[in-house]
């Protein structure tokens, strides 16, 4: 991500709004003198149970209990969206004085607040924002619930009619609260005053589900937003400068073929929506000491399909020994409230790499991606990621599986870092666990396995491209979507030979230097010193690319730079401290310290004096054994 563009782009409008839900904080303080602000801090979110029941967390999550799924009853999108437009004009007959008969858009249309609410006395006015449009009911759909319930996504949007309660303290709020729970039917409230549900703009308030059925031919969730004064100016204050900041992102990201509208959704998403718990790393953590990853038991321990139900969560939580939040969990991880838990919502960041790591494979081999998917097994997948980056030469330790160090080296082919590639091995080792012996290995099932990921998610929503188009395939998708750039391309195509190359020429510089220490090339030659030895061994495992900026993987250069401050000159052989036949200290090799000068001093005179003896290839002898710590420390 080009973060430094994205921190001129965003800086400033980002700043202006943060500030200004800053300031909403304070004044909130300085308005709410009584106790009503911290138990509404400490009041509970509410969701339903047991077909019906509407029960604090508290309850739920100490029964071990589902809680009630909720999505809409309409599957088809247009008809689902001409049945909000209703529910909204019904929800504003509900909350002002008229009747289900009456054109509400001219006595409140969008934009305008309506005083004096008679089924909530508490507010002081209730804004219409008027009802969602389709395009951005496409856009939440999509990044939203679109990886885990893929083309159905719309049906999880339970805001199209929606209409929001200020309130001028947080003890009327907390009346108004109860005045909504007598007057309609709730299906869950979320309290955004919850340290655990606080987001980073800053923003408070109470996000209240309710059933709307009056003059509809079948109910319709709606949504009413119950928030105080001084953070509902804030939110309209800051509305202007949050736009400039997801109109920044997307001009950002679109050259790389993804949806405005999308990009656009996604950054507002992140800014809004509640931070990770603790309690979902160390669960993530715990999945992984007994799986091995979160992928593997995904595979393992629930069902390895395009989703997962309760039921099969809560046996692994028991296997976890976690089962006294396993409701809370399933809660924080779920995106909706449909009562399915999806592979991206257990892992996003490992199912990513998995499908950027799938996208670099389909541009490595020759044929389409529809011809891979249907000719291609995973066999095939494995035997092309041995063979291509180093045809002839490279073997497996092992017939028919990769261990770690293997694959951390083929997958410097696809300009993998280090730490990258032993995560993806660990996500693709479904074998992985306390009680297999070492060492780890991946075999061609798992491969297998990663051609039929694309399958089980909905990849155009990952990867944020245009929504809706039609003969797609998930992996045309994938291979449009997650195309390499130039420095990986660049790798991919090119720095396998040069590869092999430099390890035939190195494995000739060690063969050469063993049968002759005295020579120039040696690692024991006093004209080369110490230095060029671990540089011909980290040749072989770089890539010897000049112009390469990609800081995960390091090249010859950048190497050079880190093992002498000028590895030119001591190659060319004429730095004047190792040309001389003594290492005495000059100016020139101030690097050199006199202690390290002795010490390469007696090393060139035991070779001397093997050499007149006859005894070249002899164990060096010293005068004066070398502190061993200096020549480490060196």
């Amino acid at each position: 991500a080009p973060a430094s563009g994205l921190c001129e782009v965003a800086r400033a409008p980002l700043k202006a709004a943060l500030d200004l839900y800053r300031e909403a904080g304070t004044e909130n303080y300085s308005v709410n003198k009584s106790c009503a602000l911290f138990a509404l801090k400490n009041m509970k979110s509410m969701r339903l149970y047991c077909n019906g029941n509407l029960w604090s967390e508290a309850v739920g999550y100490s029964k071990h209990l589902q809680p009630d799924p909720l999505r809409q009853l309409e599957t088809d999108f247009e008809l689902l969206y001409a049945k909000g437009l209703k529910a909204h004009h019904a929800l504003l007959c509900r909350l002002g004085p008229g009747n289900f008969q009456e054109d509400m858009t001219r006595r409140w249309p969008v934009g305008a607040n309506w005083e004096s609410i008679e089924a909530v006395p508490a507010a002081e006015f209730a804004h219409n924002p008027g009802p969602k449009s389709k395009e951005a009911l496409r856009r939440k759909a999509a990044v939203r619930y679109g990886p885990s319930t893929k083309s159905m996504s719309f049906v999880h949007v339970l805001d199209i009619a929606r209409v929001g309660l200020v309130f001028k303290d947080a003890a009327s709020l907390l009346q108004g609260l109860e005045e909504v729970i007598e007057a309609f039917e709730v299906l869950q409230v979320r309290n955004f005053y919850s340290p655990k549900l606080q987001n980073i703009l800053g923003d408070r308030y109470i996000e209240v589900l309710i059933v709307v059925q009056h003059e509809l031919p079948e109910p319709h969730v709606c949504e009413l937003r119950l928030e105080e004064a001084s953070f509902f100016a804030a939110r309209t204050k800051a509305a202007s400068h949050l736009s400039k900041v997801y109109a920044g992102v997307s001009d950002m990201y679109c050259d790389l073929g993804r949806d405005h509208g999308l990009l656009q959704y996604q950054a507002k998403h992140t800014l809004t929506k509640p931070k990770e718990q603790h309690a979902i790393a160390t669960f993530r953590a715990k999945m992984t000491m007994a799986y091995g990853s979160t992928i593997g038991a995904w595979r393992r321990a629930l069902g390895n399909l395009d989703n997962v139900e309760f039921s099969d969560f809560r046996r692994m939580c028991q296997h976890l020994r976690c089962e006294a939040s396993m409701v809370e969990l399933w809660e924080a991880l779920e995106s909706g409230a449909g009562g399915n838990l999806s592979l991206f919502e257990l892992d996003a960041e490992g199912t990513l790499l998995l499908l950027r790591f799938l996208a670099f494979l389909l541009h490595s081999m020759d044929r389409e991606a529809d011809e891979l998917v249907q000719d291609t097994t995973g066999q095939e997948l494995f035997r092309a990621f041995i063979t291509v980056p180093l045809p002839d030469v490279f073997t497996l330790r092992t017939k028919g599986r990769i261990e770690n160090n293997e694959f951390v080296h083929l997958s410097k082919r696809f300009g993998l870092s280090k730490l990258e590639a032993e995560h993806l091995f660990e996500l693709l080792d479904s074998g992985a666990g306390p009680l297999r012996p070492p060492p780890s290995f991946v075999t061609p099932q798992d491969f297998e396995w990663l051609r039929k990921l694309p399958t089980l998610l909905g990849v155009e929503s990952i990867a944020l491209m245009s929504f809706g188009r039609k003969q797609v395939t998930p992996y045309n998708v994938l291979r449009e979507a997650f195309q390499p750039s130039r420095k990986r391309r660049k790798g991919i195509e090119a720095t396998a030979p040069m590869t092999l190359q430099l390890r035939e020429e190195n494995a000739k510089k060690e063969s050469s230097a063993r049968s002759n220490p005295s020579s120039p090339t040696s690692p024991r030659s006093p004209e080369m010193g110490l230095r060029n030895f671990p540089i011909a061994n980290m040749q072989a495992f770089a890539i010897a690319d000049s112009d390469a900026q990609d800081q995960d993987v390091p090249t010859i250069r950048s190497l050079d730079r880190l093992l002498a401050p000028d590895i030119t000159s001591i190659q060319d052989q004429s730095h004047p401290g190792l040309s001389s036949p003594s290492l005495s200290a000059s100016p020139s090799t101030t690097w050199v310290g006199p202690a390290m000068a002795e010490v390469l001093e007696q090393e060139r005179l035991a070779m001397e004096e093997q050499e007149d003896h006859g005894e070249v290839g002899a164990p060096c002898e010293w005068e004066n054994p070398p502190d061993l710590t200096l020549l480490e420390a060196w």
